[in-house]
C-alpha cells in the first residue's frame, strides 16, 4: 500500500481524499519544470503604477535586461512597454566567459520576450515623459496631459452676471 504524506482523519475520510488530492496537486504543479515552462513563455515583468501629484510613475523590474532591449511608447492614456529578458543560453554563455562551468538545478528567472500595456486613468503629456533603468528597475515618470490635471474655478463673491427672474 502506498504511503500518503497526510494522515487520514478518523471519522472523516472526505478529508484524507482531499489532502490525496492536494498531495497531487502539489507534485504535478509545484515542480520545477512546471516553472520553468511557465516563466518562458510570455514572461511579465512585475510592476507597480503609482499617482503622485500630477504624474503618473511606473517601476517594472527587469532582471536581465540591459536598456537597450526595452521599448516604451505611449499613446493617449496606454503605456505600452516590451522587452527581451536575457536568454538561459546568454546567461551560460557569459559565465563560460567568465571562466565557470554551471549546469542549473532549478531555473526560475524570466526569459524570452515581454509586453505590458498600463492603461492610465488619465491621459499623460508624452513628450515630458522620462525613464531610468538602474539595477534592473525601469522607472518610467509620466506628467499628466494639462486637461487631465484639472483648474481649480476661484468663486468670487457680490454680483452675479446673470440675472434671475
Amino acid at each position: 500500500m502506498a504511503e500518503t504524506r497526510y494522515p487520514a482523519v478518523r471519522g472523516m475520510p472526505e478529508l484524507s481524499g482531499f489532502f490525496r488530492s492536494w498531495d497531487e496537486f502539489i507534485r504535478r504543479f509545484m515542480s520545477p519544470s512546471f516553472f520553468e515552462r511557465t516563466l518562458t513563455m510570455g514572461s511579465i515583468a512585475p510592476v507597480d503604477v503609482c499617482e503622485r501629484n500630477n504624474e503618473f510613475v511606473i517601476r517594472m523590474a527587469c532582471p536581465g535586461c540591459r536598456p537597450q532591449d526595452i521599448d516604451v511608447t505611449v499613446e493617449n492614456d496606454v503605456v505600452r512597454i516590451r522587452g527581451k529578458f536575457m536568454g538561459h543560453e546568454e546567461m551560460e554563455q557569459a559565465s563560460q566567459t567568465a571562466g565557470h562551468h554551471e549546469s542549473c538545478l532549478i531555473r526560475e528567472l524570466p526569459t524570452g520576450r515581454f509586453e505590458r500595456d498600463i492603461a492610465l486613468p488619465t491621459a499623460v503629456n508624452a513628450q515630458q515623459a522620462r525613464a531610468t533603468f538602474e539595477n534592473g528597475l525601469l522607472t518610467i515618470v509620466l506628467p499628466k496631459a494639462q486637461a487631465a490635471q484639472g483648474h481649480r474655478i476661484q468663486i468670487a463673491t457680490g454680483q452675479t452676471t446673470g440675472a434671475a427672474t
